[in-house]
């Protein structure tokens, strides 16, 4: 005796809804997430150029000063004089002492630019600076 299935092997369907959904919120959750500061990347600063070092695992949070080849100093896209840089970089320690403070001078720029910013980190209260340069790798 036949006995009949009403289940044809045909029609089961597998129900992909939800997980497209969870693609999507996956998706629009790292693109949310990731960050780029796109106004350092845009700020043009040759870096000099130094032997050995190591990079680190992740950056710090850090204040990245720029100072260009004129001589000007940029946190951001702003550009400020010594007495703004100042009152920034006291501003953003005070509200987060062991906050890095990061210059990255351009090597055509004059070592007083580079050594005013130094002291004006150094007035505002900074204790941990970075100076930023390019390693060169070396032949062993």
């Amino acid at each position: 005796m036949h006995i009949a299935d009403d289940r044809d092997d045909d029609s089961i369907q597998i129900n992909v809804m939800p997980l497209i959904d969870l693609v999507i919120v996956l998706l629009i959750f790292f693109v949310v997430s990731t960050t780029f500061n796109k106004n350092e990347q845009r700020i043009k600063v040759a870096l000099p150029v130094a032997s050995g070092g190591t990079a680190l695992s992740a950056p710090p949070k850090q204040l990245v000063i720029n100072i260009l080849p004129d001589g000007t100093v940029n946190i951001g896209s702003n550009h400020y004089n010594a007495d703004e840089l100042a009152a920034y970089i006291r501003a953003t320690l005070a509200a987060e002492p062991t906050r890095e403070v990061f210059i990255r001078a351009d090597q055509e720029s004059r070592h007083k630019s580079f050594a005013a910013v130094v002291r004006l980190c150094r007035d505002a209260g900074a204790s941990n600076l970075k100076i930023g340069y390019i390693v060169q790798e070396t032949a062993r």
